[in-house]
């Protein structure tokens, strides 16, 4: 219901005020207010954008934001796998690295690892996921 609500509010460009005041209707102060922040803050670069020149994104400030952007990348490459956006997901793990989260990233760079066709060469970016690589299994195919 609320979906609707709000589909047919952007569609008729409704103010906030009045998304605010339907949604907040229809589901209750607690669950309203939590997804328009929810909406409000849901501006994370997109994945197929950041793929295809992945030298050109920031990454978002927050950790869990990092997460569900590098997340979303992965997904991004595992829905249309080629080598080209497989090694532009590595570029993109490597900036996580290179602002000081590798940790944030090594679920994704788990992920990405396991994604690769045996004839891809290594790209350089993996270097700061080697040892979790090994110790998962990705790098010798032991998963």
């Amino acid at each position: 219901m609320v979906l609707r609500l709000l589909a047919t509010g952007y569609a008729t460009g409704a103010g906030r005020e009045a998304l605010s005041a339907v949604v907040v209707g229809a589901v209750g102060e607690g669950a309203g207010l939590e997804l328009l922040s929810y909406l409000e803050n849901l501006d994370l670069p997109d994945p197929d954008r950041v793929l295809a020149d992945p030298d050109a994104f920031a990454l978002p400030d927050r950790g869990d934001r990092q997460l569900a952007f590098l997340t979303s990348v992965v997904a991004a490459v595992q829905g249309r796998l080629t080598q080209s956006r497989w090694e532009a997901g590595w570029t993109v793990l490597a900036k996580a690295v290179d602002a000081g989260v590798p940790d944030v990233a090594a679920r994704a760079a788990v992920d990405l690892a396991a994604l690769r066709d045996v004839d891809w060469p290594v790209p350089s970016g993996i270097d700061a996921f080697v040892d979790l690589l090994q110790l998962s299994g990705a790098l010798t195919g032991d998963r």
